[in-house]
């Protein structure tokens, strides 16, 4: 009988706290808000599992666990230490190796850094593999800001001709900010902002405003001089002008988290508008990472010009480019085998290839991950969940190859976020700047 009292005083907790449970979900009593926010702490972590204990050791200045991988560097005795200035004593230095065949210029890397004063930064690098300066980044200071630097993502990043940096940190980060070449803030955007700042060309950029988990983005047109929104197009309108394009048939699954995931905005560039002869300048490459759509939208009418969905997989950095074919990043997270690829596809006959192939750099990141087919002709990928960069030639060879190494006795790596390939007179200054900092 015990037994029996036993089982059911703890059958009628059970439904007590279920009850208890359901209420509080649905009225957002203030202890939602406390268990969402515990929730959110176990499940965030870069795209990899942590333990709790990895996570708490991360947030609380020990190893940044949230932001490592394991990768061995391929032939990593022919790579040789990075010398970085400001990067803290926890970490080795990155390894870096630089051919002969790699083509001169600038290189900009953008990543987990680990500097003494910032943990997310860029460095700039000449074409003998010299650190000639860095930025140390952070949206710590936003008053939207509603994650320290070590919980946020850095997934949104370029660099100007007048060495400034553009960067964001996801809704975490609390907006967008500008910095000059020595580290100075221009402006700061306060808001929610994610994946994306692509630059037009013309004086501003795009990105991406609201929840990365809304079914229907906001696309954001931002001033670069000024940090002020010039336009938003909402995708909510995208889809009614578009009653017969059925690309967006997750409409039925509204509640679903991430149902849509828009992840990238390339604008068509004036100097490529030749090569898309069905394509105007200005119109949006934009990709869909949950559905695996990548698509094309003209931004005054909302009208959807060409789609596709495939041949990638939960990809990322859909790019234009020369000779009119777009490039995709394939992170191939739930394909088979285990290599990302960056996929060329031309947008009128529907062909596609396989620029550059996982299984042949053992190259896979299942998440983030950014590529450039460079103005010298080469393709540089960014293998975010490797913590490496590298650059190869059109005849397949590897001219460059960057790891972000943080333990070398256990092959731990941290996040890279992006990378970009800088002519020699990508600055428009004859003499670079001199900063107080190395």
């Amino acid at each position: 009988m015990k037994l029996f009292q036993k089982i059911a005083v703890g059958y009628l907790l059970f439904v007590a706290v279920l009850v208890l449970g359901v209420m509080i979900g649905q009225s957002m009593w203030l202890p939602f808000s406390v268990a969402r926010e515990i929730k959110d702490f176990i499940d965030y972590s870069a795209g990899k599992d942590n333990s709790v204990f990895e996570k708490l050791q991360s947030d609380f200045g020990g190893t940044p666990h949230r932001f490592l991988y394991e990768y061995e560097p391929l032939a990593a005795t022919g790579m040789l230490e990075m010398k970085i200035f400001g990067l803290k004593d926890r970490r080795a230095q990155p390894l870096l190796r630089l051919s002969q065949d790699a083509p001169r210029g600038y290189r900009v890397l953008f990543g987990a850094f680990d500097f003494e004063d910032t943990f997310w930064g860029a460095v700039l690098i000449d074409s003998n593999g010299k650190v000639i300066n860095t930025w140390h980044l952070s949206t710590d200071g936003l008053p939207l800001s509603s994650e320290p630097d070590i919980r946020k993502n850095m997934y949104g990043v370029d660099i100007l001709a007048d060495g400034s940096v553009i960067f964001l940190m996801q809704e975490e980060g609390g907006g967008i900010i500008k910095i000059d070449y020595c580290g100075d803030i221009v402006w700061t955007l306060d808001g929610s902002y994610h994946h994306a700042v692509s630059l037009t060309g013309e004086g501003s950029f795009w990105t991406l405003e609201g929840s990365q988990g809304a079914f229907d983005p906001i696309l954001a047109l931002i001033d670069v001089n000024t940090g002020k929104v010039l336009k938003r197009i909402d995708m909510r309108n995208v889809r009614a002008a578009n009653p017969d394009t059925h690309i967006f048939d997750l409409q039925r699954q509204k509640n679903a988290d991430h149902a849509a995931h828009g992840n990238d905005i390339d604008p068509l560039p004036k100097h490529l508008v030749a090569e898309f002869p069905q394509f105007a300048r200005g119109d949006l490459l934009i990709s869909y990472h949950t559905t695996n759509l990548v698509f094309v939208l003209d931004p005054n009418t909302l009208k959807i010009k060409w789609w596709r969905i495939g041949p990638w997989d939960r990809q990322h950095d859909p790019d234009w480019n020369l000779g009119g074919y777009i490039s995709v990043f394939s992170n191939n997270q739930r394909g088979v085998g285990e290599h990302s690829n960056i996929i060329a596809i031309d947008p009128q006959t529907i062909k596609f290839e396989n620029m550059v192939a996982g299984s042949r750099y053992e190259f896979f990141s299942r998440i983030n991950g950014m590529h450039e087919v460079t103005n010298a002709g080469t393709i540089l990928v960014t293998s975010t969940t490797q913590g490496r960069i590298f650059e190869v030639n059109g005849d397949g060879k590897v001219v460059f190859d960057f790891v972000n190494l943080f333990d070398a006795d256990v092959n731990q790596t941290l996040h890279v976020s992006n990378a970009r390939f800088l002519g020699p007179e990508f600055f428009q200054f004859e003499e670079l700047p001199s900063c107080e900092d190395p």
